[in-house]
C-alpha cells in the first residue's frame, strides 16, 4: 500500500546547539566502538582542546557514515520489496551543494519545502530535473502564515510553475481547503487540469538549450554596494535564469556538479556563468570541451577570477576561452573611472554601447563591473561609454571564438542589476549574449509580456509548450497574496520544427480558439487569450 519513502535531512548537528555533539548511549558508545575514542564535553561549550576538537570532527565523520549506511540499507529493503521512490528533503537548491553526494545515489527525488517566488520556485524545480531527479516542491509559503483563506493565485500559479518545470507539487497544510470551498478553487483547478492532462506532464523532461550554472556563494569582499542596487553571486545567477526566463528563452538551471559530466553538458547549446567565481581544473577542462566541440558559452563579471579558498586572482581561469585579462586602472583612466559611476542617471553615468554605433537610442545601463583589456583573438562587441558624447573607455562585451563555439564575455554584473530593477534594456542585452554566443537559433520564440512563463519539454516526438500567466505579481514579494490576473492576449508562438522530423498534428491543452500557420521548418501559433495557463502539444512524426 506505499507508494514512497520519504527521509527528512540526516546530517550530524541539524538543529543541534554549541558543538553539535550528541551524548545519548548510542553514540557514546557507538563512536567508543568504532574508534576507541570518547567523546569530550565542557560545560558552557568552552575550554576544548585542540584534540578534543579532533575528536568531534571525527565524531561528525562517524556520525554521517552511519547516517549515509542507514539510508543505503534503507533503500536495499525498500527495493527488495517494491520499486518505489526514497525521497530525501534538502530544504532548497542550496542544500544540493551542500549535501552528502553518497545521498544522492541512494535517492531518487527530492522535496523542497521552500519555493519562494515563482522565479526561483521554475529555477529550483528545473535544477533537480537538470541533474536527472524527481522533486516535490512545497506550494505556498512554510513559515508561521500559511493561513489556507488567505491564500489567491499565488497557489495556483505555483502549482502550474511547479508542474511545467517537472516537479510534483505538494501542499504543505492541505487541511483548510476540505472544508473552504471558496478558496479551494485555487487548488481544484490546477491539480484537476494536471490529472486531466497527465499524459502530457508524465515522463516529459526539460528541453535543454541554455543552462545557468547556480551560484550562491560569494568569496569575501566580493559582493558589491551601490546607493541603490547590489550585486552577489546568488543575485548574479538568479538574475540570469531570470532574464532568460522573462526573455522567453528555453533555459534551465544547473547544479555546478553538472560541469563534471561532460555528456551532460553537450545537451544544452549553450552554457551561461554568471559570476561563478571559482571552477575547479576537472570543471575548466569540461567547459573547454564544450565550447571546442561547438557549445556557446557566456561569461560575466567575476566568473573563474577566484581560488577556491576564495582569493581573487590576478588571472582569469577561462581567460583561453574570454581572450580579457583584469587590469588596475591607472593615469588617466584611473582619474576618468574616479569621475563616472554606474547608475547615478546623468551624464557622469556609464554606459555599455555597441562599438559599431553607437547611440542613446541602444545603450544598455552598467552596473559593477570588472575592467579588463582585449587580448589577441578577442573582438571588443560593446564598449563601457561615457553618458556625455557616449566616449569608449573600457571594453564592456568581447567575443571569441574557440575552436566550433563561440565565447561572449560581460565585463558588468548586469543579471543582478536585471533581478532588482527589471530593465528591459538589461534584459534584452542579457538576452543578446545567449543569442550571440548559441550555435543554433532557439526552439521557439514568443511574443508576449514577460509575465508570461514558457518552459518546453519533450517526450519521444511530442512537443509540450507550456505557458503560466503570472501578471499578478511578477516581481514577488515574501509572503504577498494576489487576488486578480489579467489575461494575456495575442501571444505569438514561433516553434522551430526539429531537423528531419515534421507536424503530425497541433493542439492546445485547453480548449480555446487559435490559429495555426506552416512554412517551411517554422510553425506559427497565434493564441488570442491565455488565462491562467495555457501550453501547446505538437505531436511529430
Amino acid at each position: 500500500d506505499i507508494d514512497v519513502i520519504y527521509v527528512d535531512p540526516g546530517r550530524a548537528g541539524y538543529f543541534w546547539p554549541g558543538r553539535h555533539v550528541c551524548y545519548c548511549d548510542g553514540c557514546r558508545n557507538g563512536f567508543r566502538k568504532a574508534t576507541g575514542m570518547e567523546l569530550p564535553w565542557h560545560e558552557g561549550d568552552t575550554g576544548y582542546t585542540p584534540a578534543e576538537l579532533a575528536t568531534i570532527e571525527r565524531y561528525h565523520a562517524w556520525y554521517q557514515d552511519t547516517l549515509v549506511e542507514i539510508v543505503r540499507q534503507v533503500r536495499k529493503l525498500v527495493k527488495s520489496y517494491k520499486d518505489i521512490p526514497l525521497i530525501y528533503n534538502i530544504n532548497n537548491p542550496q542544500g544540493m551543494a551542500r549535501e552528502d553526494p553518497r545521498v544522492f545515489e541512494a535517492m531518487d527525488a527530492f522535496l523542497y519545502e521552500r519555493g519562494n517566488s515563482i522565479l526561483e520556485r521554475a529555477e529550483g524545480v528545473s535544477l533537480a530535473r537538470a541533474a536527472g531527479l524527481g522533486v516535490w516542491p512545497y506550494v505556498g509559503e512554510y513559515n508561521n502564515w500559511p493561513r489556507v483563506i488567505y491564500n489567491g493565485f499565488d497557489f495556483q500559479q505555483q502549482i502550474f510553475t511547479t508542474a511545467m518545470f517537472g516537479g510534483a507539487p505538494i501542499l504543505a497544510l492541505p487541511w483548510g481547503y476540505v472544508s473552504h470551498a471558496a478558496n479551494r478553487r485555487f487548488v481544484e483547478y490546477p491539480f484537476g487540469m494536471l490529472k486531466q492532462h497527465e499524459r502530457e506532464f508524465a515522463g516529459f523532461r526539460n528541453y535543454p538549450y541554455a543552462a545557468v550554472v547556480y551560484g550562491y556563494r560569494t568569496p569575501p569582499g566580493h559582493a558589491q554596494s551601490g546607493t541603490w542596487w547590489t550585486t552577489n553571486v546568488r543575485m548574479s545567477s538568479l538574475g540570469a535564469f531570470a532574464a532568460c526566463l522573462y526573455g522567453h528563452v528555453q533555459v534551465s538551471s544547473i547544479d555546478e556538479s553538472l560541469l563534471d559530466d561532460i555528456q551532460k553538458l553537450r545537451a544544452y547549446q549553450v552554457l551561461y556563468l554568471a559570476d561563478s567565481p571559482y571552477l575547479s581544473e576537472a570543471h575548466i577542462a569540461n567547459i573547454k570541451q564544450f565550447v571546442r566541440e561547438g557549445g556557446g558559452l557566456v561569461v560575466s563579471y567575476g566568473s573563474s577570477l577566484f581560488d577556491q579558498a576564495g582569493n581573487r586572482q590576478g588571472r582569469f581561469a577561462l581567460e583561453e576561452l574570454v581572450r580579457a585579462v583584469p587590469i588596475e586602472p591607472a593615469g588617466e583612466l584611473a582619474e576618468t573611472l574616479a569621475s563616472y559611476r554606474s547608475m547615478t542617471g546623468g551624464p557622469y553615468d556609464l554606459y555599455l554601447a555597441d562599438r559599431s554605433r553607437p547611440s542613446l537610442e541602444n545603450v544598455t545601463p552598467l552596473w559593477s563591473f570588472q575592467p579588463v583589456k582585449v587580448l589577441d583573438g578577442g573582438e571588443v562587441w560593446k564598449d563601457i561609454v561615457t553618458g556625455d558624447g557616449l566616449r569608449p573607455i573600457l571594453p564592456g562585451v568581447i567575443v571569441s571564438s574557440y575552436g566550433k563555439g563561440r565565447v561572449v564575455y560581460c565585463a558588468s554584473a548586469l543579471e543582478s542589476l536585471f533581478l532588482q530593477q527589471n530593465s528591459s534594456a538589461v534584459g534584452g542585452l542579457l538576452k543578446s549574449l545567449v543569442a550571440k554566443a548559441a550555435p543554433e537559433p532557439p526552439p521557439y520564440e514568443v511574443q508576449a509580456p514577460a509575465a508570461l512563463i514558457t518552459n518546453l519539454t519533450v517526450k519521444d516526438d511530442t512537443l509540450v509548450l507550456h505557458m503560466t500567466n503570472w501578471t499578478g505579481n511578477k516581481l514577488e514579494r515574501a509572503g504577498a497574496n494576489e487576488y486578480y490576473l489579467a489575461p494575456v492576449e495575442n501571444v505569438r508562438i514561433r516553434l522551430i520544427v526539429p531537423k528531419g522530423k515534421r507536424v503530425q498534428q497541433v493542439g492546445l491543452l485547453l480548449t480555446a480558439p487559435y490559429r495555426k500557420e506552416q512554412k517551411g521548418r517554422t510553425l506559427t501559433v497565434l493564441i488570442p487569450r491565455v488565462e491562467a495557463y495555457q501550453a501547446l502539444r505538437v505531436d511529430l512524426k
